[in-house]
């Protein structure tokens, strides 16, 4: 999904997927990537993207919608909160060398 501005030009999107996962009964969302133009954040943009989101996962029967963020992104954190989201868990990861 994309956000645009009055003219048209892309001011922020939303990516996300639909999969069955063994330890759960009914799929889940996992969104991919969500991000907003500095500009156009605290208008709206990405509580419309969210709630596209959303809508999808209930179409498609979801249990859960899942989001991953880094640690360091402390306005996303407090974005995900404010629509409902909670902290639950970590993520691990490994960089193999090539």
């Amino acid at each position: 999904m994309v956000a645009e501005n009055d003219l048209r030009q892309l001011v922020g999107f939303i990516t996300a997927s639909v999969r069955l996962v063994v330890r759960y009964p009914q799929p889940i969302m996992q969104v991919d990537e969500l991000y907003v133009d500095a500009e156009f954040r605290k208008h709206g943009v990405g509580k419309q993207l969210i709630q596209t989101i959303e809508s999808l996962a209930r179409a498609n029967n979801c249990q859960r919608i899942y989001i991953e963020s880094a640690f360091k992104h402390e306005l996303g954190h407090q974005f995900y909160e404010s629509h409902g989201y909670e902290k639950h868990g970590y993520y691990f990861l490994k960089l193999q060398s090539t």
